[in-house]
């Protein structure tokens, strides 16, 4: 899957995107914007807000990437963690 097939790609600008093959080539500044499947998928709930969505497989394909891209980045890891720690914005009906 390439990243303009992402269902937001069209209003996205995280800098490090699971589906963007250079993603290891890429910097993040602090407080820069994150992938929304990324912080989704930190959370210890995410396959319940993943299960029977439309978009299931881009929340697959970001938990695949997940270990890896947070070795990578320090600053991304930190706002992965800070985003774990809360709810989701994904399905109203989802809680924590």
């Amino acid at each position: 899957m390439r990243m303009y097939e992402c269902p937001r790609f069209e209003a996205c600008s995280a800098p490090i995107c699971p589906l963007d093959e250079d993603w290891k080539l890429r910097r993040m500044l602090k407080r820069e914007r994150t992938c929304h499947y990324l912080r989704e998928v930190s959370k210890p709930r995410w396959k319940v807000i993943a299960t029977d969505a439309i978009d299931e497989s881009m929340y697959e394909l970001a938990n695949a990437q997940l270990d890896g891209i947070r070795q990578h980045s320090f600053k991304l890891r930190q706002m992965l963690d800070e985003a774990s720690k809360t709810g989701t914005y994904t399905k109203a009906r989802y809680s924590q």
